[in-house]
């Protein structure tokens, strides 16, 4: 209650709004009980879709809202409500904006097309990461690095541009997304056939994974693998023993949420007992992909 008081007394506007601008319709929707939807912020979404559809059934329809759409873009698993689903399935040309997750924008998992179009609006304070298997956790201790926001081109035709961009080093990330006829499900190219046809990362020819022993650990610096895809997501870092057993098995982020993202990581494994190691770094993708081959360093002693 209070937010949407402060809402109305700074810009003049209610949470729940619907306005046209050179010809688009932009529909915002309050939450009600935390990150929920109720019957009037329903009624009113519904309403306000069908004047939009009427208006132009073939250009793209803005709509807001503060948690994301369940099951949709990086972050709306964790961070998502489904409450507006069964309206908003009705209308592909859709083109949804949600937050709530602070999961970074140029992931790009943060647009997903399946019945309508969703996109994530990154944050302003702190990157969360929507996975449970990192070793920071979801958190990184670099989150506060953080100052991310879309910029979206909207032509006369109805053809949709969108730039995610760093407000931190003023530059646009490596993507620009199209959206060219958004009321046409079969023309979407953000689809969960990514997972189906997402290129392998690689590390290039004369990468090295070298480690440096200390105090029963190891500190493991290797280069950043390269993909397709611009960037990747994260490493899978094995421990074994001389018999190939593994002793150890964690998951690091390389860091692509920061438009300055280290060309070199290092990774430091603690609490070895003493014995004789080796290691290997495997990068892993967004969509579930994994380098064929991993870095492999020469085997070291923990004493």
């Amino acid at each position: 209650i209070m937010a949407k008081k402060r809402l109305k007394r700074i810009f003049g506007n209610e949470a729940s709004t619907h306005s046209v601008i050179n010809g688009f319709h932009f529909i915002s929707i309050g939450c009600t009980r935390g990150c929920l939807f109720d019957k009037p912020q329903r009624d009113f979404l519904r309403k306000s879709l069908c004047e939009a559809a009427a208006d132009d059934p073939k250009k793209p329809i803005f709509v807001f809202q503060h948690p994301h759409i369940q099951d949709t873009v990086y972050g709306s698993i964790a961070w998502g409500d489904d409450g507006l689903t069964d309206i908003l399935i009705s209308y592909p040309q859709v083109i949804d904006f949600s937050g709530h997750s602070h999961a970074p924008i140029n992931d790009p998992r943060s647009i997903h097309q399946r019945h309508f179009t969703c996109l994530g609006t990154g944050s302003l304070s702190y990157f969360e990461l929507d996975e449970f298997d990192k070793s920071e956790g979801t958190v990184p201790s670099d989150g506060r690095e953080c100052a991310q926001m879309l910029i979206v081109e909207a032509d006369a035709c109805g053809n949709v541009r969108v730039y995610p961009y760093d407000l931190i080093t003023m530059n646009f990330f490596p993507y620009t997304w199209k959206i060219d006829t958004p009321w046409n499900p079969d023309s979407f190219l953000y689809t969960d056939e990514r997972y189906l046809n997402a290129p392998v990362p690689f590390f290039e020819e004369g990468s090295v994974l070298t480690a440096t022993v200390g105090e029963n650990s190891v500190s493991l610096t290797f280069p950043q693998a390269k993909s397709s895809e611009k960037y990747i997501n994260s490493y899978d870092i094995v421990i074994k023993d001389p018999g190939g057993i593994i002793r150890r098995k964690f998951n690091l982020f390389n860091k692509y949420y920061l438009y300055n993202m280290p060309d070199v990581l290092t990774a430091e494994i603690k609490d070895l007992p003493g014995g004789s190691y080796y290691a290997e770094v495997y990068a892993t993708g967004f969509f579930k992909t994994k380098s064929k081959k991993p870095l492999v360093c020469e085997m070291f002693m923990i004493k």
